[in-house]
């Protein structure tokens, strides 16, 4: 079994291979003249296509509202819930924050729980999601934030080089104009390791969903924790499709993939998350 410092290693050095081809990408940029101009085509086009999507109708304000990050300190009823459950666990005081999506979340002994559970969950349900974020606890998952923050922002950074945007095209065109072929191959090779590290690090998450999973059914039973996980599914499911227009065109085609269908190895490899009835049958 892999442990936990070789896992930070691939992390380390998917964040090296992306800061040298932010290297080789400004190396390029350098020697490119006015043609620099071209690159900023990106940015603009994106803030063109936002308005015209405000302005259309397609990403109405009540849209955009739902998507903003919203946090509150949490009510009575839910903070007695937490403490109840933290009791069981035998664990000290954890922080609560409640926000305006239908799920929940755990890092660094706070709890992010939905603001609006009472519409969707019984306390039984809610004891389980709860008794599921605090399994993140015991489990460790703390010592694997700062890894997982590295590799969000190399994604970020990947991606706006990657052939899907103005930049990536451009940096295309100059690497085969300019006869240098060092940034090519250092795109691609990034993307492979990427993909490769994903994988592995998506195949530790699983796992650590399946025993959270068991958490939660040992706070409220196995019964409320799959009536829990079936309506999480459900939500997330219906805020991501009308979600999906305030995406790039790439992120909308991918996600309409990923969320086909509940099978295949190379799907589920790409998810962090197990598929929905396979949580479901490991709790029965």
């Amino acid at each position: 079994m892999l442990k936990l410092p070789f896992r930070y290693v691939l992390s380390a050095g998917y964040a090296k291979m992306v800061i040298e081809n932010i290297v080789l990408a400004a190396e390029a940029l350098t020697t490119a003249g006015f043609y620099n101009l071209l690159v900023l085509l990106d940015p603009a086009m994106r803030q063109h296509y936002h308005w015209h999507d405000l302005s259309s109708g397609k990403a109405n304000p009540e849209q955009v509202a739902m998507f903003v990050h919203k946090e509150v300190f949490p009510d009575e009823d839910t903070a007695r819930i937490v403490k109840e459950v933290c009791i069981d666990f035998k664990l000290g005081e954890i922080k609560v924050t409640m926000w305006n999506k239908m799920n929940a979340g755990y890092v660094f002994r706070r709890i992010y729980l939905p603001m609006e559970w009472k519409d969707l969950f019984s306390e039984a349900e809610l004891k389980a999601i709860i008794g599921h974020e605090l399994g993140h606890l015991k489990l460790g998952s703390d010592a694997m934030v700062p890894m997982r923050l590295v590799n969000r922002v190399g994604d970020e950074l990947l991606f706006s080089m990657m052939p899907v945007h103005t930049t990536g095209y451009f940096m295309i065109l100059m690497s085969v104009v300019s006869g240098n072929l060092s940034y090519l191959n250092a795109i691609c090779l990034t993307f492979l390791y990427r993909l490769m590290q994903l994988f592995i690090e998506n195949h530790f998450s699983r796992k650590d969903e399946y025993l959270a999973d068991q958490y939660g059914a040992k706070a409220s039973g196995a019964k409320a924790m799959r009536e829990a996980l079936m309506k999480i599914d459900h939500k997330a499911r219906t805020e991501l499709w009308d979600g999906l227009l305030l995406l790039t065109p790439v992120k909308q085609a991918y996600y309409r993939w990923l969320l086909k269908k509940e099978e295949g190895m190379f799907r589920e490899a790409l998810l962090d998350h197990p598929f929905l009835p396979k949580r479901l049958q490991a709790l029965t």
